[in-house]
């Protein structure tokens, strides 16, 4: 049995050499890499990181890359009973409205290319409805805080949608979204509306988060690294960390 869905440290070669190219009919990389795309992004938030690098070479998959996906399926087999279940809020007398919450963390230049890799995942209440796991291609971050912060924004803007649709189904969320971070850095530059030199760089889009924070429409949260959920999305883990973190998001069904 698998336990886990990548090895820590597994480096998969990016533009292989023609020579170790696998013949695709002997070996179908880009369908099993299809079906195991729709299981991570529709069910299994915990094999995202792992079928995203996956995915990074599709056009010239080599050996390793086979031997790599056939492993995903083969976890995937092993934590069949796994699942998201959805659990009913009980509201008391006086109704409360639901509340929105994510989690953020990245990886800072994780990628052969230098590229750093971001994940979230988003809550209404204590149920998952949303996950994503990407390598940031547009750019090439100069430091750690400021890729935490491309996590960051990335993960309050699919928060701010969540919230919106609630509104929409007529379910209004009256608390502000709390982003949680592991990240201190990147947390206090959000709160401090101090000028600092060393953040010239940073792109307009990623001020936002200080903006919605001094609105009040935004919560920022401090969580250890070892309890936040979002390293899942960012990074292959070892088994004890792996299971602790998916723990929290996968029950038995």
């Amino acid at each position: 049995p698998v336990r886990i869905p990548m090895c820590p440290g597994l480096q998969l070669p990016v533009k292989p050499e023609a020579k170790d190219i696998i013949d695709p009919k002997r070996c179908p990389h880009r369908h099993l890499v299809g079906s195991l795309q729709h299981l991570s992004c529709n069910a299994r938030p915990d094999a995202s990181y792992a079928v995203g690098v996956l995915s990074r070479s599709l056009a010239c998959p080599t050996l390793d890359h086979w031997r790599a996906a056939r492993r995903v399926l083969a976890y995937l087999g092993t934590t069949k009973d796994l699942g998201i279940i959805f659990r009913h809020q009980r509201c008391s007398k006086h109704a409360v409205s639901p509340s929105v919450s994510t989690t953020s963390d990245s990886d800072f230049a994780s990628c052969s290319t230098r590229h750093s890799t971001y994940g979230h995942l988003t809550c209404i209440g204590n149920n998952l409805v949303n996950w994503k796991s990407k390598l940031d291609r547009s750019k090439i971050s100069v430091s750690s805080c400021e890729s935490e912060l491309k996590g960051m924004t990335e993960a309050s803007k699919d928060a701010f949608y969540t919230r919106n649709l609630l509104q929409e189904l007529q379910e209004p969320v009256q608390k502000a979204i709390n982003l949680s971070a592991d990240d201190q850095p990147a947390l206090k530059l959000c709160q401090n509306p101090v000028y600092h030199g060393r953040v010239k760089h940073l792109d307009i889009s990623q001020h936002f988060l200080r903006f919605e924070f001094e609105k009040g429409k935004l919560d920022l949260t401090y969580v250890p690294t070892q309890d936040n959920v979002a390293d899942i999305m960012t990074k292959a883990l070892p088994r004890p960390q792996f299971e602790h973190l998916r723990s929290k998001i996968l029950d038995a069904v």
